[in-house]
């Protein structure tokens, strides 16, 4: 009795037109402004990122996880996105640097020295004027690396795009095992990106083992529940490879590497690998 009397009462809901609605997200398609990438060939393949979704940036330590996410990050906001960048791995001060070693003609050398000639000193303030007028597009927030934290942090900035740099870092999960904390992360993180309609980028680890291969989605340190969880995996792979160098004519080629963007999983659209060069 009491079964029956639950299912005469409770409310389940009326058969929604979903048709109707899904042709409703195609007819607006056309009028939303994709933020791309700014990698050509990725973009071709990816049509960009979207709001609710997961995507995570994954590679082996120093390939170039944190430049990849940084530089499509500053591509986002010259497309007119708010973009709220966590590096739970470096300081602000480490996250200027690059920005002004990538958007300057500064070395690299004499910033860390401080000695910075005339011509220097002029670009720095160009470009620090840049900065100033980007300030509010782009949050860097250092001490937020709990998902209590981060939803405060949503709330208060309302982001088009949440950088999390990177997965290893986030505190705050009541599992002990490293396995199962990744699982809680990265199942809450798509969830926020689901609620908040944001697209989130998550920098994760591949395994150091077998360094010099091919990266795949059975390299994702400690657990499959990053590309479960995932509606897109990008990995990258930097290599050593003889490689046409024209195109670089005046840039110092020992520091321009040939590397791939391996487009692991992609829930809504086709896998496949980009090449590309890595000025580090």
């Amino acid at each position: 009795r009491e079964i029956e009397k639950e299912l005469n009462t409770g409310n389940v809901g009326e058969n929604e037109d979903w048709i109707m609605e899904y042709w409703s997200e195609v007819a607006n398609r056309k009028n939303k402004e994709s933020l791309y990438w700014g990698f050509d060939k990725l973009d071709r393949i990816t049509g960009g990122i979207k709001g609710g979704e997961l995507t995570t940036i994954a590679a082996r330590p120093s390939v170039g996880k944190s430049a990849m996410v940084l530089q499509a990050s500053m591509n986002f906001i010259n497309q007119g996105a708010k973009v709220l960048y966590l590096p739970l791995e470096m300081t602000k001060t480490e996250i200027a640097e690059r920005l002004y070693c990538s958007h300057t003609n500064i070395p690299h050398e004499r910033l860390k020295t401080g000695e910075l000639n005339e011509t220097d000193l002029q670009e720095y303030q160009t470009y620090s004027n840049t900065l100033t007028k980007l300030k509010n597009d782009f949050v860097m927030l250092t001490r937020c690396r709990n998902i209590p934290q981060i939803k405060r942090a949503i709330l208060r900035y309302e982001p088009d795009v949440l950088v999390v740099d990177q997965l290893s870092l986030l505190q705050g999960a009541k599992e002990t095992q490293v396995r199962e904390q990744y699982t809680y992360y990265t199942r809450t993180l798509k969830t926020i990106a689901a609620e908040f309609n944001i697209a989130i980028l998550l920098v994760a680890q591949l395994r150091r083992s077998a360094e010099t291969t091919e990266p795949k989605l059975s390299d994702l340190k400690e657990s499959g529940s990053i590309e479960e969880n995932s509606d897109n995996v990008i990995m990258i792979h930097r290599f050593d490879a003889e490689t046409e160098m024209d195109a670089f004519i005046g840039i110092d080629t020992e520091a321009v590497k040939p590397c791939e963007f391996i487009i692991g999983k992609q829930r809504n659209g086709p896998t496949g690998t980009v090449k590309l060069y890595f000025q580090k």
